[in-house]
């Protein structure tokens, strides 16, 4: 997907911001980690878990892209990185209202963004850092928020870690040539 967004830009010397707006939201509307994980879990563990909740899903998909802005390293300003943040923001929630949630689901999943995104990113520090206990404690948690069910099965500790570090490492390799190269004028 990426790649075809960046085919159509015929890799040109500047990104228009817009356009890097659009690619970060085609991450997180169509190469979720919600999906990520669902289609590695075995189906009897999806069953076991239960049903998954319409606001965590899509609220999962927006944390690891604002992470990967926000991790990938980069010469851009403050003010530049938190411009591409709000415009992924905003630019999503016009994709989620337009597929399937309702004017109420997006303030519900607001409302939960920020505890979401502190809870998930101290989880994805330790992850990164090599802690032995971050899978399962990151399993527990994503799965209390998806499915309402805690679990740290291994398997699920594993597909979810697994998963959270191939999204976000995708998404940060796809940044590291687009964000020194991003044009914010006019915007």
């Amino acid at each position: 997907m990426l790649e075809k967004i960046l085919r159509r830009l015929k890799r040109p010397t500047r990104y228009p911001r817009e356009a890097v707006v659009l690619m970060l939201t085609a991450f997180a509307t169509e190469m979720t980690l919600s999906r990520m994980i669902l289609q590695r879990l075995p189906e009897e563990t999806i069953t076991a878990l239960g049903n998954l909740d319409p606001i965590e899903t899509p609220l999962l998909d927006l944390w690891i892209i604002n992470e990967a802005v926000v991790r990938t390293p980069n010469t851009l300003s403050d003010e530049h990185i938190q411009s591409l943040i709000d415009g992924f923001h905003l630019e999503s929630y016009r994709q989620f209202l337009s597929q399937a949630l309702s004017d109420g689901d997006l303030r519900e999943l607001q409302g939960r963004l920020r505890n979401r995104y502190t809870q998930y990113g101290e989880l994805l520090t330790e992850l990164l850092q090599g802690s032995t206990g971050a899978p399962f404690a990151l399993a527990r948690v994503v799965t209390r928020n998806l499915f309402g069910r805690e679990t740290s099965d291994p398997v699920v500790a594993v597909t979810i870690g697994g998963s959270v570090s191939a999204a976000i490492f995708s998404v940060i390799n796809a940044l590291k040539d687009v964000l020194p190269r991003t044009d914010f004028q006019g915007a």
